[in-house]
């Protein structure tokens, strides 16, 4: 929601591999063979074939990701010595590495995150092109949907002078909008600058507000004599009033925007201006009443959404999402949530322009980690951006990044910091979390909501720890919670509360089951992995549609919800979640499929939230095609008769069949207990009207009428012949040409009449001509392995599914027609034209390009305009622009192409070539020297990056600055670089000699590297082999942090098995340090996390049985609901006249199938006696990996190795704590095992046994309480009060926080200091209070074993 000046465009030319080492992804000089040319954004995974054994699991839409290479190169052609140069991503999946002319700039771990360096220092000076390189690594799983992989979103540079506004530098609120709102509202804005020049500088700003029309509004904010220190960043502070403002909201067609803009003058000359939008709008909440926006009650009428666009992968386009968006606000949604991640600047963009609400997500893990290289990981990490702050994490930094972003946009509402996080559980740890989180928000924006999205309160009665964390939060988002609403609003009258995550209702397009029933989690063969379109399929821990708007629709109090989903998203195909041998590999939530064809439940909404004023509408399902009886069985009632149902906003619809009334059907009209209008059908759980009708061939018409009798709509489906043609729909004629914008194109098998055959499945090729090109083709099954991209051999194809499905097409940057032809096998082919751009010509490819130069002599520093022209085989001929070419110069001259022009730089033959889509054009001219050329005047220095002991390649020209004209190319002789000077890291300069320029050039030499390696700790019980960080912290010659992969010796097993200490050594790349890392291994630990919980989403953990009572089955083995009543109904119960009987728990870690380290079992017994246990075995599994049982309250008739005895073995060294009372559970306690199974078997029962709950829990080693500090003075130990004494109080504090922080010892005068690299990178604040230690002092710096004698200037310098 900003427009800044100096933003250019990096996302045309680059280049792309997964082939190269980091050697060759550096090199100087490209091998074109091992690379493949792309444009940005772009996500690899997408291109793969669909992989059964693919480590991202059908949750992940089994499609790999692995690890690329990103290369391009750019000319900056202004002295960057003299600006203040970024290079910004608003998105890379994930855990990138960026590197700038073969140094790298930063490492960042977040897939979601926009993040940006400044690289002004990295980039060269001497007019020659940078060669710009990121490394992208998806290491699988990583993520519980499809994420991509790569380089998905826009990237940027943005060029501003030295004193410029910072990149998210401007908050803009209006803290008293409701009491001004009919008068002048006070504007209220602050405005970060920055000096990153060595001088003092002199501003003045001027600011001022326009309305959506470009229209001042206000008078201007101007403040003069601004002083800002050399490399300091001051705050403004202004105001503004505006008068009666509108206000945005999502009931207007073009919500209410305003800008503000700025302009930034250092000594009257104009440095920096942009543009900030905002909106006027006021949040309010209450617990009895819901949601307000500007004073007015609104219900959340949410979706939440995933990030990928179907056949596209994750490649963001703001098509796509304009499409996407306004199909949800068309559906009558006015909010989305942007699940489980920050979203694209395009979406909140678009948001904010169509009116939709924005709880925007930051995170779906904490600390605790969902799956295997998850962002979990990173959670805790120091972040090593050079920006972050001091002790600042990863997710302190990222938080602190989208906020900062957004904070301005009027469509956010809500921040949320986390979603299903399992370790927010209300222990010490998730409780100083999240009110760290909360502080950091509040702190950044204290005028919108923090919320979380939490699905333990679906659980039992919704109680627990968890109501300790919703306690922090302003609004408490709950998952499918709605049966423990009225308790939680009992407990806690006060929590806003509304439905974060509802309903979960599967559904196929077009696919029609027994409508009779409601079907949870059925996934039978007989249903072909397909789910009902009729909205009766659901999970076991949601709800239909239906049910979830009814309860939403009557509790005033609950403010809304977010339906999971909007659209289908590719991965986490529930109900056959991770059952990888099946082909489904995209979800069934959506109310629209991936294709962006809707389902009906779309048009359930639709009746409901559109009254009939505004959006009068009917629509009819199912289709009408059942001459099939295999089909027909599937969808009639016990009397042979379909369900034919009616959604409208309608007071009632009469429907015809073949052209006789089967009857008027009415909506009985209802009202709240707050007073709201609703209708329901005949019953109140039905929101819909119905007739049974027998299948008779031909006409449906549905006739809507208002409460006048007056007909507001119609809709009719016909029952279609045999399928004879295939028909193009598409959604606009006419697109942009600028090779981004998208025509999404619909194709349908018709009979000879034209109507849609919906049991159609042909498959279809595509051959395009033209102007674009095809970009993606889906159907939106969610089952089939088609590919969403070409051929191997480059063709078009896509089978229909249910009579449908969508070709995407992208514009190239000419004008002129696109022609689209769909054919197959005994089917009339189809046609389309779409027409880009304003130049009309025939949907040809062009047959030759041809530059024009505006000149017919070439002379020094003349500016040339360029037209570019493709000629057609009719003779037309079109203009494009420069920038849709590629272009190289060679030659002894030089010159470059800039803004539709040709630059003559520097006098000398020329080699010019350009090259469009297969068809190129080469010149060869001479640049003339000028009659009168321009006398150097300055030489622009250069900074160049070595490794110690590693000679920097010096440029053999440098470029000088001319007393008119463009810079000029020089040789320059530079004199040698002792060795001495690159055997230790610091900066320092060397001159160089140009021939005809007094002026010697220079070039700053930055000898840079690790030069201290943090050490690490980790604690573990005895016999569980911890995990190893993949990386250590390292501290860099130039101050800042980062952190390395890290490769430790191998670890003999023996020494897990016995509690003690060891150490392990690492390996890191590119220094001869070694990390250290320190293992204690504990006899003593402590529970930890429930592992055998359900998990939201997923089949796993498990509980089974051997058998189970009807609707007392295994599933209420771990629902987190404790009783010790025999009369409960959420127990699990044996059979009657059953002697033996199993339950248990197979475990998973977040939802993949999993071993565990287990010791322990809790059970609650209903009908708990002493006598069980002298026929009860505890065991554990020990065969191979298993397969899951298709119905987990039978195990004893399944086939599969979890059934056979022989693969259970009894637990050794069982201990039982019987309960002391009648409400305690059942402890055992027995040797650890690695299983991925455990379960009580019981044997020679009298009569049936209860159990209400099964309890597993992870154990956990206590970590270090405190570091061990070791203090010596001459061989004298002390303790930390005595070494604070014999220091002046200045230092008292800092020296205090060393010792308390880790090892050291501090001495002045004759004594030493030993301090640690971390500690010198904390204490950075205060290095003026360090200043104050004597010059005779010296730092003996320890690094694992090593240990560096410091002298204060050396140590100045690490501090810098």
């Amino acid at each position: 929601m900003k427009k800044l000046d100096g933003q250019r465009d990096l996302c045309r030319n680059w280049f792309f591999s997964q082939k190269v080492t980091q050697e060759e992804a550096l090199a100087t000089e490209m091998r074109a063979e091992q690379w493949e040319r792309v444009s940005l954004p772009h996500d690899w995974s997408i291109f793969y074939d669909f992989d059964y054994q693919s480590p991202a699991q059908n949750e992940g839409g089994q499609l790999n990701g692995g690890t690329a290479w990103y290369r391009t190169s750019f000319f900056v052609e202004e002295d960057v010595s003299q600006k203040s140069i970024r290079l910004c991503f608003d998105g890379v999946y994930m855990d990138s590495q960026v590197f700038v002319n073969g140094r790298l700039v930063g490492r960042y771990p977040s897939g979601y995150t926009p993040f940006s360096y400044d690289v002004t220092d990295y980039l060269r000076n001497d007019g020659q092109e940078n060669i710009l390189v990121v490394f992208v690594q998806n290491q699988q799983p990583s993520s519980r949907w499809y994420s991509g992989s790569g380089i998905y979103r826009k990237v940027y540079l943005l060029i501003q002078e030295q004193i410029h506004i910072s990149l998210n530098g401007i908050k803009i609120s209006s803290p008293h909008l409701m009491k001004q709102q009919d008068s002048k509202v006070e504007t209220v804005f602050t405005t970060d600058l920055v000096n990153a020049s060595p001088d003092v500088a002199h501003l003045s700003i001027k600011q001022w507000i326009e309305d959506q029309e470009g229209r001042e509004i206000t008078s201007h904010f101007q403040r003069e004599e601004i002083e800002v220190q050399p490399y300091q960043l001051m705050t403004i502070k202004g105001g503004l009033f505006v008068s009666q403002p509108h206000l945005w909201d999502v009931w207007s067609s073009n919500p209410a925007l305003y800008c503000l803009k700025t302009f930034l003058y250092r000594e009257g000359v104009l440095v920096d201006e942009r543009e900030d939008w905002f909106g006027y709008r006021d949040l309010s909440w209450d617990s009895d009443h819901g949601f307000f926006l500007n004073g007015k009650s609104l219900k959340l009428h949410g979706v939440c959404l995933h990030h990928d666009h179907g056949a596209l992968g994750a490649v963001e386009n703001e098509k796509a999402l304009y499409r996407r968006l306004t199909q949800m606000k068309e559906m009558g949604a006015n909010a989305i949530r942007t699940s489980h991640n920050p979203a694209s600047p395009e979406l909140l963009k678009l948001a904010a322009q169509l009116g939709l609400l924005v709880q925007e997500e930051a995170f779906d893990t904490w600390y605790g980690g969902k799956k295997t290289y998850d962002y979990g990981r990173f959670f805790e990490e120091k972040a090593s951006h050079p920006d972050a702050k001091a002790d600042e994490t990863w997710s302190d930094f990222d938080l602190r990044s989208m906020i900062e972003r957004g904070r301005n946009n009027p469509a956010i509402f809500m921040w949320s910091i986390g979603n299903e996080i399992s370790e927010a559980n209300g222990d010490k740890k998730s409780l100083e979390t999240v009110k760290r989180l909360v502080k950091l928000v509040k702190e950044l924006d204290d005028s919108r909501y923090v919320t979380m999205g939490i699905d333990a309160f679906r659980f039992g009665d919704g109680s627990g720890g968890h109501e300790l964390i919703a306690d922090e939060l302003d609004a408490v988002g709950l998952n499918y919670a709605e049966d423990n609403y009225e308790y939680l609003r009992q407990q806690h009258p006060d929590w806003l509360m509304y439905g974060s995550e509802t309903s979960s209702a599967t559904r196929t397009r077009g696919s029609y089951f027994r409508p009779q029933k409601e079907w949870i989690g059925h996934n039978k063969a007989l249903r072909k992995f397909e789910q009902s379109d009729y909205g009766n399929d659901r999970v076991p821990w949601g709800k239909t549609a239906s049910a979830s708007w009814i309860f939403d629709r009557n509790h005033p109090g609950y403010a809304g919800q977010f339906i999971w989903t909007g659209v289908d998203y590719i991965g986490e195909p529930t109900p056959w979640h991770n059952q990888n041998n099946t082909p489904v590999k995209s979800s069934y939530f959506g109310l629209v499929d991936t294709a962006g064809i809707p389902k009906n439940d779309y048009y359930l909404y639709q009746s409901q939230w559109w009254n009939r004023e505004e959006y009068p509408m009917v629509h009819l399902l199912p289709h009408w095609n059942w001459e099939k009886v295999s089909l027909r069985q599937h969808v009639v009632d016990q009397q042979g008769r379909i369900s034919v149902r009616a959604y409208s906003n309608a007071s009632c619809v009469e429907l015809f069949l073949n052209g006789e009334s089967q009857g008027i059907q009415q909506f009985h009209e209802c009202l709240t207990t707050d007073g709201r209008s609703y209708q329901e059908g005949k019953n109140p759980e039905e929101l819909y009207l119905e007739w049974l009708l027998p299948y008779k061939p031909g006409e449906l018409l549905a006739v809507a009428y208002d409460e006048n009798d007056t007909e507001i709509a119609r809709q009719s489906i016909k029952t279609a012949g045999k399928a004879a043609a295939i028909r193009l729909l598409p959604e606009e004629n006419q697109i942009k040409a600028d090779g981004r914008d998208l025509a999404y194109i619909r194709y349908q098998i018709v009979d000879e009449g034209g109507n849609l055959v919906p049991t159609a499945n042909h498959q279809i090729q595509f051959e395009l001509n033209g102007q674009g090109q095809i970009v993606g083709v889906d159907n939106g099954q969610q089952s089939s392995r088609e590919r969403y991209k070409a051929q191997t051999d480059g063709t078009w194809q896509r089978r229909a599914f249910h009579g449908q499905g969508i070709v995407i097409v992208e514009s190239k940057e000419e004008s002129g027609m696109i022609t689209l032809t769909a054919s197959s096998r005994g089917l009339q082919s189809a046609q389309v034209l779409i027409s880009t751009g304003t130049f009309l010509v025939s949907p040809s490819q062009p047959v030759a390009l041809t530059i024009k130069l505006g000149a017919e002599r070439f002379i020094e520093d003349a500016i040339l305009p360029i037209r570019c022209l493709l000629s057609y085989p009719d003779g037309l001929e079109q203009e494009i622009s420069s920038q849709a070419l590629d272009w190289t110069c060679s030659g002894t001259g030089w010159a470059t192409i800039s803004n539709h022009t040709l630059q003559l730089r520097q006098a000398g033959k020329i080699q010019l070539t350009a090259v469009y889509e297969g068809l190129s054009w080469t010149a060869e001219f001479m640049i003339e020297k000028c009659e009168n050329p321009p006398k150097p005047v300055r030489i622009r220095p250069l900074c160049l990056y070595t490794n110690k002991h590693q000679q920097p390649q010096l440029p053999e020209t440098v470029l000088v600055e001319m007393a008119h004209g463009f810079p000029k190319r020089y040789p320059v002789s530079w004199e040698a670089i002792p060795e001495v000077d690159l055997s230790f890291y610091h900066r320092f300069t060397i001159s160089g000699k140009v021939p005809g320029v007094k002026e010697l050039a220079l070039a700053d030499i930055v000898v840079e590297g690790i030069v201290a390696v943090e050490n690490a700790s980790l604690v573990t019980l005895v016999g569980q082999v911890p995990k190893l960080p993949e990386r250590v912290a390292v501290f860099l010659s130039n101050g800042k942090m980062g952190s390395v992969l890290v490769t430790w010796e191998k670890v003999p097993m023996d020494l897990y098995e016995q509690a003690g200490s060891f150490h392990l050594k690492g390996k890191i790349k590119e220094s001869d340090l070694e990390a250290l890392l320190h293992i204690r291994v504990s006899e003593d630990g402590v529970l930890d996390e429930n592992i055998s919980n359900q998990w939201t989403g997923s089949a796993l953990p498990l509980a089974f049985a051997s058998a189970s009572q009807r609707k007392h089955g295994a599933a209420f083995l771990n629902d987190r609901h404790l009783s010790f009543s025999g009369n409960d109904q959420k127990s699990w119960v044996s059979p009657v006249a059953v002697r033996e009987a199993f339950v248990g728990i197979i475990f998973g870690d977040a939802g993949s199938l999993s071993k565990s380290l287990v010791d322990n079992v809790s059970v609650a017994f209903s009908n708990w006696s002493d006598e069980r246990l002298e026929n009860l075995l505890l065991e554990y599994y020990t065969g191979p990996q298993p397969e899951l049982p298709q119905v987990a309250d039978a195990m004893e008739k399944e086939k599969i190795a979890l059934a056979n005895g022989a693969n259970w073995k009894a637990v050794a060294n069982l201990v039982v704590q019987k309960p002391e009372k009648e409400d305690q559970m059942v402890r055992f306690d027995f040797a650890p095992v690695h299983c991925y199974a455990v379960r009580l078997r019981f044997k020679h029962l009298q009569e049936p046994i209860a159990i209400s709950e099964l309890q597993v829990f992870s154990k956990k080693a206590l970590p270090y309480s405190e570091a061990e500090v070791s203090v010596v003075v001459k061989g004298r130990e002390l303790d930390s009060q005595q070494l604070i004494y014999e220091f002046e109080d200045v230092l008292k504090e800092a020296i205090f926080q060393m010792v308390r922080s880790i090892f050291a010892c501090l001495i002045t005068k004759k004594r030493l200091i030993f301090i640690s690299w971390s500690f010198l990178h904390h204490i950075r604040k205060d290095y003026n209070n360090l200043k104050m230690i004597s010059k005779k002092c010296c730092f003996m710096v320890q690094s694992g074993e090593s240990k560096q004698i410091l002298s204060f200037s050396t140590m100045n310098r690490c501090i810098e």
